[in-house]
């Protein structure tokens, strides 16, 4: 087969969630002899070993220019299947059937929740008070009262969407089996034979296990620092309520965005110790060495983040807020799930663990067990494979 990954950003492992997926499951099909392609609408580092096609107008995606390139490419490198990871944004009125005049199969991955927090609307959007900028207060309460109609308002557009991805696309595939009866609802759909589930794989070859005597006291978040889903403000607040009765535990934030600058502006003023933004690096080094790993997240889809920890056995503490949360998590057995948005509970799972190396050990053990099971590559690919040859043909 000859298989196209879309993403609207260059595919980058070291950057996201979605990136990594997508160069794990690329670099699999190579190795199995099938022909891999990406596209991107921006250029943003050096050409890796797959070739990339570049949209020549990346600021309008469905220009007519952008149309033609993408039928170009399609047909001239003769694309069996047409990846479209970046579902999330306009790119779906480029890349979906109603648009594109193509041979190849279009399938459109979801690689979020299906409600993505519309379920916890109000913690989507920060509530500003400030006596020394009082139109940002204003501001914020009058978007507090709009709140149940914007809610209702973007609730009427993901049902847009969704419906028209699923009309015009040759599949949907979601990352849960809980994502395809959400997609049912959301979408008002007569039937599901268009919507399959691919849980992601694991990242990191699985051949060696991390030797537990080589964890350190330490509790890691990766990710990107953006506020509407991962709220890492959250497990600061946390940390904050634990952090002077535990002087050798330290707090390592690995990634980078938009939200930074608000978040060290918090461990400032809350005068948190032993915290350390580490900005973009290779998350590895640190999943292998820390021993709790952390996510505050408003909403996920099936974080690429917690099967990493798992299985460099960091044991995880998320909120019970995204329906693949349970796929992952058996709370108390392989990492702990919270209610959401319980700081005080979150606090003290953190804290538990801290003190309870054996059960760490234990968990650990249980959470790598967990993953080989359910998130190993090979299977996975094969998966992968048996479904886009289905498609192909």
């Amino acid at each position: 087969m000859r298989i196209l990954f879309y993403f609207d950003h260059q595919i980058n492992p070291e950057r996201g969630g979605t990136e990594r997926a997508t160069d794990v499951l690329a670099h699999a099909f190579l190795e199995k002899g099938h022909i891999t392609f990406y596209m991107a609408r921006y250029k943003e580092y050096p050409i890796g070993d797959i070739p990339i096609f570049f949209l020549p107008q990346p600021q309008e995606v469905a220009s007519s220019d952008n149309i033609s390139f993408v039928e170009y490419v399609a047909n001239t490198e003769n694309i069996d299947v047409i990846v479209n990871q970046g579902t999330n944004g306009n790119d779906i009125y480029l890349f979906n059937r109603h648009t594109l005049n193509v041979r190849s199969a279009i399938v459109s991955c979801l690689h979020f929740s299906v409600y993505e927090g519309l379920n916890y609307f109000s913690q989507l959007t920060p509530y500003v008070f400030s006596l020394v900028k009082p139109w940002e207060t204003c501001m914020s309460c009058l978007r507090w009262l709009k709140q149940p109609y914007n809610q209702r308002k973007a609730m009427q557009g993901k049902r847009k969407r969704f419906s028209f991805i699923y009309e015009h696309s040759d599949a949907v595939v979601v990352l849960s089996p809980s994502y395809i009866e959400d997609y049912v609802k959301v979408a008002c759909l007569s039937d599901l034979e268009k919507l399959y589930s691919f849980p992601n794989p694991v990242s990191f070859s699985m051949k060696k296990r991390v030797n537990e005597q080589n964890k350190e006291k330490e509790i890691l978040f990766v990710g990107r620092l953006s506020y509407s889903e991962k709220r890492v403000d959250r497990l600061l607040a946390a940390w904050r309520l634990i952090h002077l009765r535990h002087p050798d535990w330290r707090l390592s934030i690995v990634g980078d965005g938009p939200d930074r600058a608000r978040l060290e502006s918090l461990v400032r003023k809350w005068n948190l110790q032993r915290v350390t933004f580490w900005g973009y690096q290779s998350p590895l080094p640190f999943y292998q060495k820390a021993s709790i790993f952390c996510l505050a997240s408003t909403h996920e889809g099936l974080p690429m983040v917690l099967i990493e920890a798992m299985q460099n056995q960091t044991v995880p503490i998320a909120f019970d807020s995204f329906g693949a949360a349970h796929d992952m998590i058996q709370s108390g057995r392989n990492g702990i799930l919270v209610s959401p948005f319980n700081i005080k509970v979150y606090a003290l799972a953190m804290e538990e663990l801290m003190r309870n190396a054996a059960g760490r050990v234990q968990m650990g053990k249980q959470a790598y067990v967990d993953v080989v099971e359910r998130y190993d590559r090979s299977k996975i690919v094969e998966r992968w494979i048996d479904f886009l040859m289905k498609l192909k043909s």
